[in-house]
C-alpha cells in the first residue's frame, strides 16, 4: 500500500486522499476490477463503488473484510476513514465557531444576554461590537483581568473571567451616578448616619443617599454563576476620590447584608487601595482583611456592649435577651444573632430573626436583571 499511517497527533495535511483511491490503486496494482472484489467481500457491487466514491463510510465490519482482501490491517483504514471524514468536515465547517468559542472563554456571554447586558446578537461582528462597549475597549484583545485582590476559598481562571465581568458591569453601573467627589470630612457623619438605619429593615432604602452624599457609589449587581462574590470596593477609573461599594446580597439576610456593608466600608476607613473582592465566607488570611473584619464587627455591633452581653449571658442567649439588647444598641435582633452565629452560636438558633432585604433594595438592584426575575 503506498499509504503511509503516522503518528495520530500528527496535525491533517492540506489535501487528504479518498480512502476509495487507495481502495482503487489497490484494485489496479492487483489487476483486479469492482465486481472481482465485490465477489471476494461477498458485498454487493454498488457498495464497493459506493465506498470507492466515498459515498458510503469504511465501517469497522467493512474495515475487517478490506484488510483480509489486501493484506492489511483494519486499524489502518479506519484511520484513513477518520483523517479524511476529519478533513473534510474541517474545510466544510464555518470558522465563525472558534471565534465564538473565543468570546465564550472571555465573558459569560448567555449570561450577560439573559440580563439585557449585551444584546441579543446572531451576527458574530455585532456581537464582539457589544462585547467591546461592555468591556470599554476598541478590541477584545485589549481585555485584561482587572488587577484585584481576592478573598476567596475557590479561584480559577474561568472563575476570575466572570468575576472580571461582574466587576465591569458595577463599574459600568456607578460611572451613570453623577455625585460629588469622596470626602472622609463626612465619611464619618455617614457612618453614623448609616447605624441609625440598623434597626428597622424598612430604613435600608436610605443607604444609597446617605452613601451619596459623602462621595460613595453604591451599586448592587446580583452575582453571576460561579463569581461567589458577596462585595467589593473599587475606584472609578481608578480615582481614590470616586470609591465604589458593591454588594451582590448573595445571601439575603440582614446580618450578612449590614456585615457585608461595613466591611466594604472599613477597606474605605482603612485606605486599602485598589480593588478588592470579598467572598466572606472564606477565611480572611492577609492583615487588610483581617483589619476590615474587625472593623466591620464593630461598626456592626458596639464593642464593650457586646463584650459585656456575651458575658452576661454565659453562651446561652434567649429570645427574650436578644430583642432586649437589640434595643438597647439601637440594632435589628437579625443583626445581634448573625454576629453570635459568627461567634459559634450554632446556626439553627433563632435563624426566623435573619429577615430578608432584597424587597427593600428592588429600586437600586442592577434593573434590567430585576425586571426579568420580579
Amino acid at each position: 500500500m503506498s499509504v503511509v499511517f503516522g503518528d495520530t497527533n500528527s496535525p491533517l495535511p492540506a489535501i487528504v486522499p479518498l480512502p476509495g483511491e487507495i481502495i482503487a490503486d489497490e484494485l489496479d496494482a492487483r489487476g483486479w476490477t469492482q465486481a472481482d472484489l465485490a465477489d471476494i467481500m461477498g458485498r454487493p457491487l454498488q457498495a464497493i463503488n459506493e465506498i470507492i466514491r466515498g459515498a458510503k463510510q469504511i465501517t469497522p465490519s467493512t474495515a475487517m473484510q478490506l484488510s483480509q482482501a489486501f493484506g492489511n490491517s483494519a486499524e489502518q483504514w479506519i484511520r484513513l476513514e477518520m483523517l479524511y471524514r476529519l478533513w473534510l468536515a474541517r474545510s466544510q465547517t464555518n470558522s465563525d465557531i472558534a471565534i465564538r468559542s473565543s468570546l465564550y472563554s472571555i465573558a459569560p456571554i448567555r449570561e450577560m444576554v439573559k440580563r439585557g447586558w449585551v444584546p441579543d446578537n446572531c451576527d458574530l461582528q455585532q456581537t464582539i461590537a457589544s462585547l467591546c462597549a461592555f468591556y470599554n475597549v476598541t478590541s477584545l484583545d485589549n481585555i485584561s483581568l482587572i488587577k484585584a485582590r481576592y478573598r476567596q476559598s475557590r479561584e480559577t481562571r474561568a472563575g476570575l473571567q466572570i468575576q472580571h465581568t461582574w466587576l465591569q458591569r458595577t463599574c459600568n453601573l456607578a460611572s451613570k451616578q453623577n455625585i460629588q467627589p469622596f470626602t472622609r470630612q463626612t465619611f464619618k457623619v455617614a457612618c453614623d448616619q448609616l447605624e441609625h438605619l440598623m434597626t428597622d429593615p424598612m430604613d435600608i432604602n436610605q443607604i444609597p443617599t446617605v452613601l451619596a452624599k459623602t462621595g460613595i457609589r453604591f451599586v448592587i449587581v446580583p452575582n453571576l454563576p460561579g463569581a461567589y462574590i458577596d462585595g467589593a470596593v473599587t475606584y472609578l477609573n481608578g480615582l481614590k476620590s470616586h470609591p465604589i461599594v458593591a454588594l451582590t446580597l448573595r445571601f439575603d439576610r440582614i446580618d450578612n447584608f449590614w456585615f457585608t456593608l461595613w466591611h466594604e466600608l472599613a477597606h474605605i476607613a482603612l485606605g486599602h487601595s485598589g480593588t478588592i473582592i470579598d467572598e466572606l465566607d472564606s477565611t480572611g488570611e492577609n492583615k487588610q482583611e483581617k483589619d476590615a473584619d474587625l472593623l466591620a464587627a464593630k461598626f456592626n455591633i458596639p464593642e464593650e456592649p457586646y463584650t459585656r452581653f456575651r458575658k452576661s449571658s454565659n453562651g446561652r442567649y434567649t429570645r427574650k435577651a436578644v430583642e432586649t439588647f437589640a434595643t438597647e444598641i439601637h440594632r435589628h435582633p437579625g443583626i445581634v444573632v448573625g454576629q453570635l452565629h459568627r461567634d459559634g452560636m450554632a446556626y439553627s438558633n433563632m435563624r426566623n430573626y435573619l429577615l430578608k432585604v432584597r424587597d427593600h433594595l428592588k429600586p437600586f438592584i442592577d434593573t434590567e436583571f430585576a425586571e426579568t426575575h420580579k
